[in-house]
């Protein structure tokens, strides 16, 4: 049997989320020419990326063309665009390295265990609203940063701070709601 087969694949929905993953790339890249004109690309590519990123979910809830490819697809999109804003910020605050490693790993290690409780249960629920909050919370304090790149140091790594904070309550919660899961199917297979 097919896991993912191709008309599940292949959507609108898993298109926009496919698309979001090269604007992740052009975005650092636009970012990253330090003028005002790559700025501006940078500003309008990161508004489609999160305007295709509202979209997907709600139209395929809308034509009911929820996919468990869809499920993967959409949250590695969002991954990959974290890391990308993140390494933006390489250049200005010297922080930021610690943020991107515990974003690594708080990222290896959801998928480790959402792996083995996608395993045991049979489903896979998808991104819950403790990784939604967290991505929102996420993009704003990443965006102060990216777009105020003149902040005190010390309110800078202030914002980084609430970033860090709020991975860490993810993958806690993450961690609980995954541990919960493997446990209950454990039980039950015995």
């Amino acid at each position: 049997m097919n896991k993912f087969p191709l008309h599940d694949i292949f959507t609108f929905p898993n298109l926009l989320s496919f698309l979001r993953i090269p604007m992740a790339f052009l975005f650092f890249y636009f970012y990253n020419w330090n003028t005002l004109k790559g700025l501006l690309m940078a500003v309008l590519i990161l508004l489609l990326s999160a305007l295709t990123d509202l979209l997907d979910g709600k139209l395929a809830r809308h034509f009911h063309v929820v996919s468990e490819f869809g499920k993967i697809l959409d949250p590695a999109a969002d991954k990959i665009t974290q890391a990308c804003f993140i390494l933006c910020l390489f250049h200005h605050y010297p922080a930021t390295l610690a943020l991107f490693i515990f974003f690594l790993v708080k990222e290896v290690t959801i998928a480790i265990f959402g792996f083995v409780a996608v395993r045991r249960s049979g489903e896979n629920q998808g991104a819950l609203i403790y990784g939604k909050v967290n991505t929102v919370l996420l993009y704003i304090c990443l965006g102060i940063l990216l777009f105020f790149i003149n902040l005190p140091l010390q309110l800078a790594n202030f914002i980084l701070l609430v970033s860090f904070l709020s991975l860490l309550l993810s993958m806690t919660l993450y961690l609980i709601a995954y541990i919960k899961i493997i446990l209950f199917h454990r039980e039950s297979d015995a």
